[in-house]
């Protein structure tokens, strides 16, 4: 019995080392990669901060932050897919208009970050509803390519027109772009296009 025990809690701690040792290898996009990433998200979190705050009337939980995975290809390519969290302080799933009411200003901020740099494309995940210990919260996103990002910067491109073009090039299969998906790691999406 004790040395089930003991066993279960070795596997445990492995798992978890293991588990730990991949999430720091994926943020830091290995030693190549890793100063500029680190770089990266140092200014995309700063644009981002100072574009979206938490508040009253804002329906966020907390400021969003990002991530900067750097992810490789079926041909061994590496891009870069900055992953924005948007914490929403909402029971229900919110409406696609609040959706892309915080998915252009997160764009607008953090795109000009990545100019010249190799991004798959954009993943905006939505935290929401309750919480607790026989629930937790559901997690969709809106998967955005660099392109679709890039036309924010046009006078007579906003929210709406994101979404309708997200909506059209959508395939239903998790490729980019994709409206409202179930979130998925990174890498399964780079993977996914090839």
């Amino acid at each position: 019995m004790e040395t089930a025990v003991l066993l279960a809690g070795g596997l445990g701690a492995a798992l978890a080392c293991a588990f730990v040792l991949r999430r720091v290898r994926r943020r830091r996009g290995g030693a190549a990669h890793a100063g500029s990433t680190a770089a990266l998200e140092r200014r995309a979190n700063a644009r981002l901060r100072a574009a979206l705050s938490p508040g009253v009337g804002t329906h966020l939980e907390t400021r969003p932050t990002v991530e900067v995975p750097v992810v490789a290809d079926e041909d061994g390519r590496s891009w870069y897919v900055p992953v924005v969290s948007v914490d929403l302080e909402t029971t229900d799933a919110p409406g696609p208009e609040l959706v892309f009411e915080f998915v252009a200003p997160v764009l607008e901020a953090i795109a000009p970050v990545f100019a010249g740099e190799r991004v798959h494309h954009y993943d905006v995940r939505f935290t929401f509803g309750p919480d607790g210990l026989l629930v937790s919260r559901s997690c969709r996103r809106v998967a955005v390519t660099p392109e679709l990002a890039a036309r924010l910067g046009e006078p007579s491109y906003r929210a709406f027109d994101l979404r309708r073009d997200v909506d059209r090039g959508g395939d239903g299969e998790g490729r980019p772009p994709v409206l409202w998906g179930e979130c998925v790691a990174p890498e399964r999406a780079v993977r996914s296009t090839e």
